[in-house]
């Protein structure tokens, strides 16, 4: 029936005229009301200290399931990911030790050089004219022959 009456309300040209003069200027700037504004919460204190909660074993057990699962989930990406973590770890050390290669073959080559500079002959003439050595003549040296073992010369002497 409400749809009636407004249809007939429109046919007629009727007009609500509750909404004319100061009204209509002053309510375009009130404010809408907050839901629920009339609402009023009030929070109460609850003491829960002597509360004893029961004991559900159906989900305590499928805690614990679930926490072995994560556990087991957990082992195996380590166990999965170990070989790769251990190749990238070897790699690390086999660089380290070319790296240590290289430095020592530089450091061999450098003494190499230094040794060879140092034992050269011209150098070694220097010194000895240097600190007064000189070489022996011929007639100083006197050539010693190897002592003999005793094995020998009784065996020479046997018929």
């Amino acid at each position: 029936m409400a749809t009636a009456a407004n249809w007939q309300q429109d046919e007629i040209g009727y007009q609500d005229t509750g909404r004319t003069g100061w009204r209509e200027s002053t309510d375009k700037y009130r404010l809408r009301s907050i839901p629920n504004e009339d609402v009023y919460f009030y929070s109460k204190r609850v003491d829960n200290s002597r509360l004893v909660r029961p004991v559900d074993h159906a989900t305590r057990r499928q805690e614990i399931r679930v926490m072995v699962g994560g556990f087991g989930l957990l082992l195996l990406v380590v166990v999965l990911t170990l070989p790769d973590l251990l190749n990238v770890m070897a790699g690390a050390q086999l660089q380290k030790l070319r790296a240590e290669n290289d430095r020592l073959l530089a450091a061999h080559a450098a003494l190499t050089v230094e040794e060879e500079r140092l034992m050269s002959p011209e150098r070694m003439k220097a010194i000895a004219q240097r600190t007064g050595l000189v070489e022996a003549p011929p007639q100083q040296f006197l050539h010693v022959p190897p002592p003999r073992k005793p094995e020998t010369e009784e065996a020479k002497l046997k018929p």
